[in-house]
């Protein structure tokens, strides 16, 4: 009876090799305030910027999301491999296999508290951002300000909607 055995190290990069090594990530969703927050400060950044492009004027901005932050976490998953040959008393043989993985996160200890591992963190994803701005009105304004939304943000141009500011 052969088995194989191929646990799997704490440290290791996502993997999937031939000796059956496999980090396996789970995403978490992190809460909603922290969406809002993440929609504040890129609306206040993109207004700041936005408003510096030549005949702008004044410009109101909103992003709509279209996932939340997710934080990656380690996954520890040993991989076990079982091969057994055996051969009855009339010559004939018989092969059996089996695998099995057993999956857990990967937790740290730090100051008494016990946190997974962060692989790694991925922003929000833009679904679309509206900008009302002052020039809204004029072509070449239009097609700076959505050039400038679409390559900060990588989303496309029928995703940014330019409106010209009412005056009030």
């Amino acid at each position: 009876m052969l088995i194989i055995s191929f646990p799997t190290g704490q440290n290791k990069k996502k993997t999937a090799n031939k000796a059956g090594e496999d980090i396996v990530n789970e995403i978490k969703v992190v809460n909603e305030n922290e969406n809002e927050e993440y929609i504040y400060n890129m609306e206040n950044k993109l207004k700041q910027v936005i408003g510096r492009i030549q005949d702008v004027g004044k410009v109101e901005v909103m992003i709509t999301l279209k996932s939340s932050r997710e934080l990656v976490v380690n996954k520890d998953a040993p991989y076990q491999y079982q091969s057994m040959e055996e051969e009855d008393s009339a010559g004939g043989k018989r092969n059996s296999n089996s695998t099995s993985r057993d999956e857990e996160t990967v937790f740290i200890m730090a100051d008494g508290n016990t946190a997974p591992i962060i692989l790694s963190e991925r922003e929000p994803e833009v679904r679309g951002v509206l900008v009302v701005c002052e020039g809204g009105n004029d072509a070449k304004v239009v097609v700076k300000v959505k050039e400038a939304v679409g390559a900060l943000f990588q989303i496309e141009s029928h995703n940014i909607i330019v409106c010209d500011m009412q005056y009030q």
